[in-house]
């Protein structure tokens, strides 16, 4: 199926296991079913943020000190703001 200058294959998965999903599975089963599905999404992106945030601080207090260092090696200049009384300590 071609959009635009860009080629797609558009497939149908049909899945014979599901062929036993009668009616009133869709009526009675399907809403909780879909709602353990939105659970297990939910709490699978939930992960993926986290992980992300915590390699994102690491990755931020890595530089930080990269570029603490940099200063005190005297190897790049840098001046305190007024409003700054002194570097932190420890870090």
């Amino acid at each position: 199926m071609p959009i635009g200058q860009r080629q797609f294959y558009v497939r149908r998965l049909k899945d014979p296991r599901l062929g036993a999903i009668d009616a009133d599975f869709a009526q009675i089963g399907l809403p909780d079913y879909a709602l353990l599905c939105g659970r297990t999404l939910a709490r699978a992106f939930a992960d993926a943020i986290a992980s992300c945030s915590t390699a994102y601080a690491d990755q931020t207090t890595a530089d930080w000190r990269a570029f603490y260092v940099a200063i005190k090696a005297l190897r790049i200049y840098a001046r305190i703001a007024k409003s700054v009384k002194k570097y932190p300590k420890n870090f």
